[in-house]
């Protein structure tokens, strides 16, 4: 019997990976102790994780999953990046892939489904303070900061864009290979009392120099960014998995106690990522 579903996985899919499976078992992540990370991330950086996918077993208690065929890389490893886009005009792209990428999509070829948890932090350098104080509009999010000035929301979107192409781009080719169903897994929206993240992942240097935007300006580009994937997706006939509700505050935030780090979410937000994961897969049976 194969595997449940072929998951292609950056750091966001951390979180699910060690609330639901047996991962770590199967890897060694060594080197020496990074301080921009907690204990969830040590050792992501050096090089350690396998090349190419591996078997990990589904251990998380009622799962109707056996096992998952997993591709765990870090952004900027070895591999590098799925595809590298050269903007064109008009807004086209031309996509070169990478060879290793392609070769492994073609192994995955046939129905067992595709979950993606590629990329996502793009977004991030949004939540610092490097221009002016500004606001735009939101249709989700109403209300403006006060006596700042306003940016037309179509600008917004053509800065997310590329960023949802980063991600769009090599599921059209998961898509066109493998000819099997895809699930994209959205990051986290941004924490809520980012001042007091423990620790700061790569952008400490830049949160000294700059400080944050407030949590309202944060949550709009995240809003922006994962409306203009959602519609990117869909139209390539992909389905996304949107973060779960209980993990979010009030305001829409991801809450403290299922955040790592700065951008992350832990292993709590991992066990609400598998259900909500495992339903989709559930949705997919016959």
């Amino acid at each position: 019997m194969g595997p449940a579903f072929h998951l292609l996985a950056h750091s966001h899919g951390v979180a699910f990976l060690d609330a639901a499976t047996d991962w770590r078992s199967r890897v060694t992540l060594g080197g020496p102790r990074d301080p921009r990370f907690g204990e969830t991330f040590q050792g992501w950086f050096n090089g350690t994780l396998p090349a190419r996918p591996f078997d990990v077993a589904v251990t998380r208690p009622g799962s109707a999953l056996g096992a998952i065929d997993a591709w765990v890389m870090p952004t900027g490893g070895d591999l590098g990046d799925l595809v590298r886009l050269t903007p064109q005009n008009g807004g086209a792209y031309d996509v070169q892939v990478h060879p290793t990428f392609r070769e492994v999509m073609a192994g995955w070829r046939g129905t067992t489904p595709v979950v993606s948890v590629i990329r996502g932090n793009d977004h991030a350098l949004t939540m610092l303070a490097r221009f002016p104080p500004y606001d735009f509009l939101d249709p989700d999010l109403p209300g403006v900061i006060a006596g700042v000035p306003l940016i037309d929301e179509a600008i917004i979107r053509r800065f997310v864009t590329p960023w949802a192409e980063m991600v769009v781009q090599p599921l059209v080719v998961v898509r066109e290979v493998t000819g099997a169903p895809v699930a994209h897994v959205l990051p986290p929206p941004p924490r809520e009392n980012a001042e007091g993240a423990p620790y700061r992942e790569v952008l400490g240097d830049v949160i000294r120099e700059f400080g944050f935007v407030p949590e309202s300006l944060r949550l709009k580009w995240y809003r922006c960014y994962a409306r203009v994937l959602a519609e990117r997706l869909a139209a390539i006939g992909c389905e996304t998995i949107f973060p779960p509700a209980e993990s979010l505050n009030a305001d829409g935030l991801l809450r403290e106690d299922f955040a790592e780090g700065l951008t992350h979410g832990n292993r709590r937000y991992g066990e609400r990522l598998a259900v909500a994961i495992e339903d989709w897969i559930a949705g997919r049976r016959p």
